[in-house]
């Protein structure tokens, strides 16, 4: 996914606290065409892709494509709650498909200068003496037009979402109980020396200032 232009300071979940962040910088929604996206040197190009409703309330929407052009030093990727394990046992096989895939986007960006943020929730205790760690809570504090607080679905500014999420994704049946089952992100994802680790949107967005980040991708 990808942020290109101002978004409303509410989303769902805890997804929050990086969509914050992502208000100052880029956002339409977009998907990659490929693994990762097809780059020469530190340019990043790939087809950004959203859906625009046909008519107002008409709830049958087109694909909208357009071609984009990224300074990868001037990009992020954030890896948002791509834990090792989930309480689902359907989820947990989901994201170990995931995992190789996002990791090899990572590596093609990270390959061309750009910023890799690893974000599971939850989870900071594991990665706490960790570099990469140190490096997001040591980004000087940055001014920032938006307060960093945990906000639920607005919708007066949001549409509902396409799915019924109310079994939190579970599609096992039985439904598997829920409990804290993620202690670190996922192993197949790298977390390189280059990158950072938080899971706080004031510290990514300071973070962000610091480096000149003007593109946010998000997975």
């Amino acid at each position: 996914m990808a942020w290109t232009k101002p978004i409303p300071p509410a989303t769902r979940g805890r997804t929050y606290f990086l969509a914050v962040c992502c208000v100052i910088f880029a956002a339409s929604v977009a998907s990659f065409a490929d693994t990762a996206p097809r780059s020469d040197g530190s340019i990043v190009r790939f087809l950004a892709r959203s859906r625009s409703e046909v008519s107002p309330k008409s709830g049958r929407f087109e694909v909208v494509e357009k071609p984009l052009e990224w300074d990868a030093k001037q990009t992020a990727l954030i890896i948002c709650d791509l834990w090792d394990k989930h309480w689902c046992d359907g989820a947990t096989q989901r994201v170990g498909e995931m995992a190789p895939r996002i990791d090899a986007l990572a590596k093609n960006l990270r390959a061309r200068g750009g910023l890799i943020v690893h974000a599971p929730s939850d989870t900071m205790a594991f990665y706490k003496d960790a570099p990469q760690r140190k490096r997001a809570t040591d980004a000087p504090l940055a001014s920032a037009p938006v307060e960093f607080h945990w906000n639920r679905c607005d919708l007066t500014v949001e549409p509902p979402l396409p799915i019924d999420d109310s079994d939190g994704g579970c599609d096992c049946d039985p439904p598997c109980k829920t409990y804290i089952a993620w202690k670190r992100e996922h192993p197949a994802v790298e977390v390189a020396a280059e990158d950072a680790v938080s899971d706080q949107g004031r510290e990514i967005y300071n973070l962000f200032v610091q480096r000149g980040i003007r593109n946010v991708l998000f997975c």
